[in-house]
């Protein structure tokens, strides 16, 4: 070790080498006890704790779970002292199967607490369950209860189920397959998870935008299958039409149709910005087919109520495409928006926005002409 270079080559090829690297520094008499200069990291350490190393010098990880899991196994054969302390999400992104994470558990003996709480907020078995690494959920999964009592009025709220958390991280992971074997009958479907969203620690950050149900999560994902499991045991939609709707999923909209979902409306204990029929207006005026072709009589109600609205945003939005509107006023109308009771400013809005597909078809549902009809006809240099 020098001022210039404080980390022994063991070290260095554990951050970015390859398992190869280090078992032939091992053979050739690397120090398996070395600790580097700068934290007095061992080899060991420095496995689970190198994320400054690699940012201040602006590189990415280089090596996988799978090389890391080999990469211990040597350095433990070579003698390398345990971690003094172990962040267990962080060890569970970094290392691939339960053979360390036993030989850890054993030794470390943290309480079921200790698990659960890391310096990250997601749990060690959210991180196993997103990466599909089913051996170090079960070794997980042994040792902590799997309910949690609610901090906050626990008499009144259902217990945190970390087997329900676990599931939901999977839906995410992409672990279908998982998830249904994680999923029981009777769960607490109102659940959030993951706890802690995708704070997975300093070396993996996956793409979870914000906690969801677990039916949430699988219409995000665009997992069928979960999401049909998952209505039959009539777990609750909330959200989860919108984000089919947000992912231009026909095929789960559709699914969550047939099974009472309302377009016009989001729960009123959840906020989001749109309703589903107006994200569709807005971004995904082909859904709308989908969303309107059986309206229950609360969402006839309030098409009949938001109409003008609707149909506002429909040939006012600037985002949508400059192909006719037409279609999606088609589905309005068909739905039960009726013709002679708009007001005659829709007209307007049709005119001006020189969509004589739209001025079509609400002239043919009998919708009033503005008195200024030709003037805003003339102010778009549409001559016919």
């Amino acid at each position: 070790l020098t001022y210039q270079s404080q980390q022994p080559a063991l070290h260095l090829a554990i951050a970015f080498g390859s398992p190869e690297m280090v078992e032939t520094l091992l053979r050739q008499g690397a120090n398996a006890k070395q600790a580097e200069a700068r934290h007095r990291l061992t080899p060991l350490e420095f496995l689970l704790d190198h994320e400054y190393f690699m940012r201040t010098r602006g590189l990415p990880e280089m090596l996988t779970r799978d090389e890391r899991a080999r990469i211990v196994t040597s350095l433990m054969k070579a003698g390398s002292p345990e971690p003094r302390q172990v962040n267990w999400t962080e060890l569970i992104t970094l290392v691939s199967g339960d053979r360390w994470l036993k030989h850890l558990l054993a030794t470390q003996k943290p309480t079921p607490q200790e698990l659960m709480s890391s310096d990250t907020n997601v749990l060690p078995t959210a991180a196993a369950a997103y990466l599909g690494d089913e051996a170090a959920l079960r070794t997980l999964l042994a040792r902590i209860p799997r309910y949690e009592p609610t901090r906050h009025e626990p008499e009144k709220n259902p217990p945190f189920d970390v087997k329900l958390d676990a599931a939901i991280a999977a839906t995410h992971g992409g672990h279908t397959k998982l998830v249904r074997r994680l999923l029981d009958k009777g769960m607490n479907w109102q659940q959030l998870g993951p706890r802690g969203g995708n704070h997975m620690g300093s070396y993996l950050q996956p793409p979870i935008n914000d906690h969801q149900t677990a039916l949430e999560a699988a219409a995000d994902q665009g997992h069928l299958t979960v999401a049909q499991q998952l209505l039959d045991w009539r777990a609750p939609i909330e959200l989860s039409l919108i984000k089919a709707v947000q992912q231009d999923d026909e095929a789960m909209v559709r699914l969550l149709m047939q099974h009472g979902a309302n377009p016009m409306e989001n729960p009123p204990d959840r906020y989001h910005e749109h309703t589903p029929i107006q994200w569709a207006i807005k971004r995904s005026p082909q859904l709308l087919p989908a969303l309107l072709a059986q309206p229950t009589a609360a969402t006839r109600k309030a098409l009949l109520d938001e109409a003008p609205d609707l149909l506002r945003n429909a040939l006012q939005n600037a985002e949508a495409s400059t192909a006719s509107r037409r279609p999606l006023v088609d589905a309005l109308l068909q739905a039960g928006v009726s013709g002679p009771a708009l007001p005659d400013v829709i007209m307007h809005w049709a005119i001006i926005a020189g969509d004589r597909g739209v001025v079509e078809a609400l002239h043919a549902a009998h919708a009033p002409w503005p008195l200024e009809a030709v003037a805003d006809a003339m102010t778009t240099g549409q001559l016919d």
